[in-house]
Formats: C-alpha cells, structure tokens, sequence
C-alpha cells in the first residue's frame, strides 16, 4: 500500500489516559508523534522502518528509540519488531482511519498479503484490529436504498473472507481474533454472535453475514480444508466487476470447448443479422 501524504492527530489525544502516563518519558511521546509523521507511514499503520532511518528522520538516537518502545509497548501504543524492522502502531484502526468503502478496504485488505509483510503474529494483530473495526464501522452505513445495502453486504462480506482466510495465513489468528473482539465489547457486530461462528470445525458450518435482501440470512463457510471461497447467497461481492466480466467471459469460452459457440462468433453472427435487418 502507498505511503501517507499527511496524518491526522486527534485533538483528544492529550487527553488520552496512555498518552498522560507518559508524562514521565518525553523521549516515548517524541517517538511516537514521529512515527504518526514519519515518511515511512501507511494507511494500515503498520510498515517498515529501520531504526536507522527512522533515528535520521525524527533526530532521536537509536538507543533512545529502542527504551521509547519498551514504554510505547507498556502503554500499549506502538510495537515494534527488531527482528523484521516493522513497526505498529496500536489503535491505529480504531477511530476515523476504518476504511471507509469497499474500494479502500479492498486495498487495505490486499496490503496484508504483500510478499514483504512477515507473516507473523504483530501482523496478526494488525489484520485483526482492521477486521473487528470494519465490521464495526459497516454497522454505520446507511441501508436506506437497494445500493446502500448492496454496498454494506460487500463491505462485510470482505471482512468475513479476509478473517476466514487469514487462519490459515498467520499464526494464532483464531486467538488474536478473538482478542479484538472482546475487546471491542458490546460495538462488535450483533450479527455475529462470537468470533467462533467464523471459524467452525472440520466440518462444514454456518455463520449470519449480511445479504443484498435481508442482511441477516444464513450462509454455510467452508471447513479448514477449504479456506479459500465463502458460499454467498449472491454474487462474489469480493471481486470487482472486472473480475467478475473476465470469469464470465472465461464461462462463455469454456462453453464453447465443449461443443458451443464461440462467443466472437455468436458476436458476428448477431452484427450479421443486425445488418442484414437495416438492409
């Protein structure tokens, strides 16, 4: 994903009982106000930084950074990793930075199975703050015509696939999960009970996601084995309409290798008969 152009610090943030504890460490609270604004920042709060270049930016000996984040970590607003240099910052989701669409969740979604992103568990806990939090978020919107639930259906159907697809991408995200989801409490999505629905045993098992009609039927998720599709009652609201234009298309030439037509030629053939009407 892009690097950020400019952040956004709430005003709140003074306020913030993590914030105040670090009365006490004027080195952590520097060290975090330049990571919110370091060139290096992305929209998932979450990316590398050597410590290196992060001490030439912000002007903070490396030593200094390295006792910051043990009290950034104690405080529980920023993590960092010295063994694969990434770097987290905690909440990052929980607020206005949620995306906001389908287009940017898909984008932030797709950011997590870059090849660069370690696999390991500080990025499963980052997948996890962004999922809990999107389906919190597409609780806001509005269902108020057929393309606003439409719009909320895809949103959550996303956020299912990703956190059904992400147990078997990173370590002990079933747990991590479910961390987030107790933590949000009484915000996470009454639609789904637990984190536990969408994850069932070996066999086949059932869980509540939104539907273009009703946004609350019941849809089956498949088994461990078989991580890679969600059974939607409707369309595959996880590809895009390209997506879904270059699998049709792909239906129509599959059908003509087993004896039907093919599909440039039925083209010609209706030009042909268009024409020959106007002659």
């Amino acid at each position: 994903m892009a690097n950020m152009e400019f952040t956004m610090l709430p005003t709140e943030l003074r306020n913030n009982p993590r914030w105040r504890r670090l009365e006490r460490h004027p080195t952590a609270r520097l060290t975090y106000l330049s990571l919110m604004t370091c060139s290096s920042i992305t929209f998932t709060g979450y990316f590398l930084l050597p410590l290196p270049i992060f001490a030439h930016d912000s002007m903070i000996p490396v030593p200094d950074i390295e006792c910051a984040f043990e009290v950034l970590v104690e405080a529980g607003m920023a993590e960092f990793d010295s063994q694969t240099q990434f770097v987290r910052i905690i909440n990052w989701f929980n607020g206005r930075r949620t995306p906001c669409n389908r287009k940017f969740l898909k984008s932030t979604l797709k950011s997590y199975r870059q090849a660069h992103i370690p696999g390991d568990s500080m990025t499963a806990r980052s997948a996890a703050e962004l999922a809990v939090a999107g389906l919190i978020r597409s609780q806001d919107f509005s269902s108020a015509t057929q393309a606003s639930t439409q719009h909320k259906a895809e949103y959550t159907s996303m956020i299912v696939q990703f956190v059904v697809d992400s147990r078997a991408a990173l370590p002990e995200w079933q747990a991590t999960f479910q961390a987030e989801v107790d933590k949000a409490g009484s915000e996470f999505p009454t639609f789904l009970k637990s984190a536990d629905e969408l994850f069932p045993p070996a066999s086949v098992g059932r869980t509540s996601i939104p539907t273009r009609t009703d946004c609350s039927q019941t849809v089956p998720i498949p088994s461990a084995d078989r991580l890679d599709t969600v059974s939607i009652p409707y369309q595959d609201r996880t590809k895009t309409v390209g997506e879904q234009e270059e699998r049709e298309s792909i239906n129509r030439k599959d059908a003509y290798e087993t004896g039907g037509v093919h599909p440039r030629i039925e083209t010609a053939r209706s030009a042909i008969a268009i024409s020959a009407k106007k002659g």
